[in-house]
């Protein structure tokens, strides 16, 4: 039985940049792909960061020195009320603010692709700090257009310990896409033991833990990285 293919382009759906006829056409141009997109991870339109700031990091996080230094200058970048702070503001091309959305808008992406489901799927993100588990839309999450939840340890200071009692809780059996935090080092083997019947994607190639990610998880056939980000080269 074949099964579609459907790929995560990374986008967060962030209409002051793209927009649904948009990735149509690019569907289109590579013989009909289908793809997978995520409800937008700032308020109003998310500044470029720089190249040099990329390459920077990158730099930081192979080295197992530099990497502590890279965490710790990682917990500088927002204020209290999760926007970027003012002296970080110079590395997004033109002092450009970065408020980060807290609760990601799940039902605003469904109604946008419900009508486009021949080649668009979304990931449901949630942010576990601040929804609890009756608070998911299960006639969204387990629809045919959901790929799976979507967890970012960082943006939201999400630890993989609750990330494993909420999957107990809420029973998932859907692939889950989770990026990760430098906290997440020491937790990262005992999350994927307890999660084996899960199919797990690490974003960004496991960033920033991306020096050692390969040696951890290759024991894991459920657990795969993605390719799709500027944090890595």
């Amino acid at each position: 039985m074949n099964q579609t293919k459907f790929y995560d382009c990374h986008i967060y759906f962030d209409e002051s940049r793209t927009n649904i006829e948009k990735i149509e056409k690019i569907s289109k141009k590579f013989n009909d792909s289908k793809f997978i997109i995520s409800p937008a991870c700032t308020i109003n339109h998310e500044p470029d960061k720089s190249e040099i700031m990329y390459f920077l990091q990158r730099q930081m996080l192979k080295s197992k020195f530099l990497y502590h230094l890279a965490n710790i200058v990682s917990k500088t970048f927002y204020n209290k009320d999760y926007n970027l702070r003012i002296f970080w503001r110079i590395f997004t091309g033109g002092n450009k603010k970065l408020n980060k959305v807290i609760i990601p808008e799940n039902k605003k992406i469904y109604n946008i692709i419900k009508n486009k489901k021949d080649f668009l799927k979304m990931w449901y993100w949630i942010n576990i700090n601040e929804i609890e588990v009756n608070e998911i839309d299960k006639n969204i999450f387990f629809s045919n257009l959901v790929a799976g939840f979507k967890f970012h340890c960082y943006w939201h200071n999400l630890s993989l310990k609750k990330i494993t009692n909420f999957l107990k809780s809420f029973k998932n059996t859907k692939p889950i896409y989770v990026i990760l935090d430098y906290k997440n080092k020491n937790e990262i083997v005992e999350f994927l033991k307890i999660n084996k019947g899960t199919k797990i994607i690490l974003g960004y190639c496991g960033f920033p833990l991306y020096n050692c990610i390969f040696d951890i998880i290759k024991e894991y056939e459920n657990c795969f990285v993605d390719l799709a980000s500027n944090h890595i080269d």
